[in-house]
């Protein structure tokens, strides 16, 4: 985990823990104890005790004195909003064409599915809509009683959600990669965590010539990338980067290929997503380059998508279902506040 000036792991944990209450099922509804989270996640009280504070506040566990803590019933979360209808908002239905961008893509169906499998535990109906930005037909749905509204995009309908804070609507936001710095209800997904373990990897395996592959150097995966190397005391080697917004398999067959060819020092590429890795792998078999010995690390857990690659990947599995259930409940409840960072899970696999 990334120790950059603050303490993720109690993060890390909170993420697991959530996942849990939301997963499985509790007898009489009693959650775990500190002392049983110290011994069984091996962390100290301090972290437990921090780790078990966002909880409370999303409402979804309270303690009763002397008696211990509980998982707030689903019913007693869905009683605060009688919702009946919940609107999912995009701008564009493309996101869910696998031609449009298959990362976008395969991110959406997760995100819908873990939203779907939430509404249907609580009894209610989800729509999927497409809003003009400045289009009057927000105000008729926001009408309608006993209905919800899960933004998946921040910047295109921020008029939109300020009408829901101001009117009580029930509403959530996936903030996508960046904690949004507003008091709202939000899910965030921090990229920046998952290309620093990935990197971390990398150096823990011995590889300090480390080539990054990704789309821009303002992004939060180029960031991780630098962290994990300054971390280790390495130095960031321009020459080491490329970029492409485009984030094209074969642009990134063609920047592996240049980088082997200029510089046969480096023996590891961490891409900033499994499509890019999917190049790099590619130019390796053609160069009769093999892995482990040049290892290769992605990041969103999707390179099963593509048959024709001959190893399995190492990646970064990013948790799109969880955030859709966690948008949903955050929809359910009455708390004016909620801001929820969804921590990433490294994959380590045949390529490094």
């Amino acid at each position: 985990m990334k120790s950059t000036g603050k303490n993720c792991k109690h993060e890390s944990l909170t993420t697991l823990l959530r996942q849990e209450i939301m997963n499985k099922s509790f007898a009489d509804n009693h959650f775990y104890t500190v002392k049983y989270i110290m011994n069984n996640y091996n962390v100290s009280q301090a972290t437990s005790t921090r780790a078990l504070q966002p909880l409370f506040d999303e409402g979804l566990i309270y303690s009763v004195p002397g008696k211990g803590t509980f998982i707030r019933k689903k019913t007693s979360l869905s009683n605060e909003y009688k919702l009946k209808m919940v609107f999912c908002v995009v701008s564009d239905r493309a996101v869910f064409n696998r031609e449009y961008n298959p990362r976008t893509w395969f991110a959406m169906q997760e995100i819908f599915a873990g939203i779907s499998s939430a509404m249907e535990k609580h009894g209610s109906s989800i729509n999927l809509i497409t809003i003009p930005v400045d289009g009057p037909e927000f105000r008729h749905l926001a009408k309608m009683p006993n209905s919800a509204f899960i933004f998946l995009e921040y910047d295109r309908f921020e008029s939109q959600i300020e009408y829901c804070r101001k009117n009580s609507i029930p509403y959530a936001i996936y903030a996508k990669h960046h904690k949004l710095n507003r008091r709202i209800k939000q899910v965030w997904l921090d990229v920046e965590q998952a290309q620093y373990d990935a990197v971390s990897h990398l150096i823990a395996r011995g590889h300090r010539n480390i080539a990054f592959i990704g789309d821009k150097k303002n992004s939060g995966r180029y960031k991780g990338y630098c962290n994990a190397i300054h971390e280790a005391g390495l130095k960031c080697c321009q020459n080491y980067m490329a970029f492409n917004e485009s984030g094209d398999e074969n642009i990134s067959y063609e920047q592996t290929m240049e980088f082997l060819r200029k510089y046969p020092g480096i023996t590891a590429f961490a891409c900033s997503n499994d499509i890019r890795a999917v190049g790099v792998l590619k130019a390796l078999q053609d160069s009769g380059k093999r892995t482990p010995e040049i290892a290769v690390s992605g990041i969103d857990d999707i390179g099963f998508m593509y048959y024709d690659v001959p190893e399995t990947l190492t990646t970064v599995h990013l948790p799109f279902r969880e955030i859709g259930e966690a948008l949903v409940n955050m929809a359910y409840s009455s708390e004016k506040e909620i801001c929820i960072r969804m921590a990433p899970s490294l994959m380590i696999r045949q390529t490094t």
